[in-house]
């Protein structure tokens, strides 16, 4: 998807911040054409091929993932339901070779859905690997925006190209090397540890002692805050399809499990009515198919309530819209930071919230039972 560099807030590109969505890089050289130094800074050809390693290794273990998710909860369901017209067809007394194979095919899903569940316990390790491939890549988009709050490494750029893109491919290089280089006890750590968060911050924040220069901030308000703001909008766009599957799946569960309340009332009444009227065999029959339809629905709301718990729709749909409500707000903020003081304090606002973000992200996903 093309940036449009005259209306960037129209349209949405993933990566498109760092200049990898189709026409991205070619939008950032043309708005700031005058300003071959800028251009050097946006556009990062060393980290993006590093972060696109990670962004394809993230993106491929998320695909196994939700294979094997989406396959253990349909047989899982299947199974179950399965299991649950057995059952109730037998205590209708209703019997023979279809019963049977039923059974024996509920059985046999049944089987399947707990040897998927013990994959997905094995596949933790996937789990684990696309959490730091995506940790990593996150890293790596932060890592660059940070370089923009660095006042001394961008005034060094406004004077000297060459000699920046040296400074900066140093500092890169011990970045990878130090901190990506050990993914998941860098990661663990700094998710145990609170404190840790000032340290992942660039090292030359807050050395300038005035705000950014009038086109950085340009820069960073465009690609980074306005983007940002897009890029939620179409998660929050996605979750209206999320939080459909989950109210339908939610709404289910609870339906079901009403309906099969008040059945087992019906249940009870109809068999003590029975008991009292012996002659009516009519009663013990529908307090038979009561019973029947009851076990029924217990199971179906089960099946619901599983599917819904494990997604765990609901933590990622209070996600989406909190970053939505963090970014409209500073968005909102920008309108009135007219000095260069201001702009800093936004730039450094933004690149904590992208940290916290981060953080939560990891959190939701690492206790998701399946994936979506």
């Amino acid at each position: 998807m093309m940036l449009d560099a005259s209306n960037a807030g129209s349209v949405h590109s993933y990566n498109g911040d760092l200049g990898l969505a189709a026409g991205s890089a070619e939008a950032i050289r043309t708005r700031f054409a005058d300003r071959p130094w800028l251009i050097e800074m946006l556009i990062d050809e060393e980290l993006n091929s590093v972060f696109l390693r990670y962004e394809d290794g993230a993106k491929g273990k998320k695909r196994q993932l939700r294979r094997w998710g989406a396959l253990t909860l349909a047989v899982a369901g299947i199974g179950l339901i399965g299991a649950g017209v057995e059952l109730a067809l037998r205590s209708l007394d209703v019997n023979g070779r279809a019963v049977d194979h039923l059974g024996g095919i509920s059985s046999s899903l049944s089987f399947l859905a707990t040897v998927a569940a013990i994959w997905l316990i094995w596949v933790r390790k996937t789990r684990k690997q696309w959490l730091e491939n995506r940790f990593a890549a996150e890293r790596l988009r932060q890592w660059h925006f940070q370089t923009l709050l660095d006042g001394p490494l961008c005034a060094l750029a406004m004077r000297d190209v060459a000699a920046f893109k040296a400074e900066r491919r140093l500092r890169f290089t011990r970045f990878v090397g130090g901190e990506l280089s050990q993914l998941s006890g860098t990661m663990q750590t700094w998710l145990s540890d609170p404190q840790r968060d000032e340290e992942m911050l660039h090292a030359g924040i807050g050395k300038s002692t005035g705000g950014p220069d009038p086109e950085l901030w340009e820069a960073y308000r465009w690609l980074r805050l306005e983007h940002q703001q897009r890029h939620w909008g179409a998660k929050l766009s996605r979750d209206e399809t999320l939080a459909g599957a989950e109210a339908l799946m939610r709404g289910a569960g609870h339906t079901c499990l009403q309906l099969a309340v008040f059945v087992m009332v019906v249940q009870v009444v109809l068999y003590a009515i029975s008991l009292a009227m012996p002659a009516v065999s009519a009663l013990e029959s529908g307090s038979i198919v009561a019973s029947a339809v009851s076990l029924l629905l217990v199971v179906l709301s089960v099946v619901f309530r599983a599917m819904d718990e494990g997604l765990g729709f609901s933590r990622e749909a209070e996600h989406y819209a909190k970053m939505s409500l963090v970014y409209i707000g500073i968005l909102g903020r920008t309108h009135g930071a007219v000095d260069a003081q201001a702009q800093a304090e936004i730039m450094q606002s933004v690149e904590q919230w992208a940290m916290t973000e981060l953080k939560d992200f990891l959190f939701i996903h690492a206790h998701a039972k399946f994936l979506l």
